[in-house]
């Protein structure tokens, strides 16, 4: 069976954006609207998430989308990933913006900066299916990606309602003899 990546919560803190290595996840509503940490990092970007959600690229990406910015300037990171996500996102969109985010992440560490989102334990359990691969048969020995860091107001919480999740995975498992 495939090795999952790591999924912990922790709580917000935007003090060292500049320095996170892997990939950087930021949620951006309709809007272009950013929370304090997206706040942060865009101006860490030289302003380029705002010139980014004022482009009609951005207009055009449909909800749980999700943007790969390469190599930005200011940050240590390979890449910020953009996901179009509404500020109070249905479940579907919340799974589908994490399954998004796990399909463009590469194999370093991912940081998702969710903060102010009701669905983070969504977002968690996307990201989780989305990195699914069965490998029991494969002749190569998959190497296991990065862990993924979900900075967010009410870590504990999330935490809890994703544990709910991975409990209900399993018993799925063990009840259709999927391993």
């Amino acid at each position: 069976m495939t090795t999952p990546a790591e999924i912990r919560f922790d709580a917000t803190d935007a003090a060292g954006l500049e320095t996170l290595s892997g990939q950087i996840a930021v949620l951006v509503d309709e809007t272009g609207r950013l929370a304090n940490g997206g706040k942060r990092l865009d101006r860490l970007m030289r302003r380029a998430l705002t010139r980014l959600s004022d482009s009609e690229r951005f207009t055009k990406m449909a909800v749980g989308e999700v943007l790969s910015l390469p190599f930005p300037a200011g940050l240590e990171a390979e890449a910020v990933l953009v996901a179009k996500l509404p500020r109070r996102p249905t479940v579907a969109e919340a799974r589908k913006a994490g399954g998004a985010l796990a399909a463009a992440r590469g194999k370093g560490p991912l940081t998702v900066l969710t903060e102010y989102h009701s669905r983070t334990a969504e977002l968690s359990l996307g990201l989780a299916l989305r990195g699914y691969d069965f490998a029991d048969h494969k002749t190569d020995a998959a190497e296991a990606p990065g862990p993924v860091t979900l900075l967010c107001k009410a870590p504990e919480a999330a935490a809890r309602d994703a544990g709910i999740h991975r409990n209900i995975l399993h018993r799925m498992i063990a009840r259709y003899g999927i391993d």
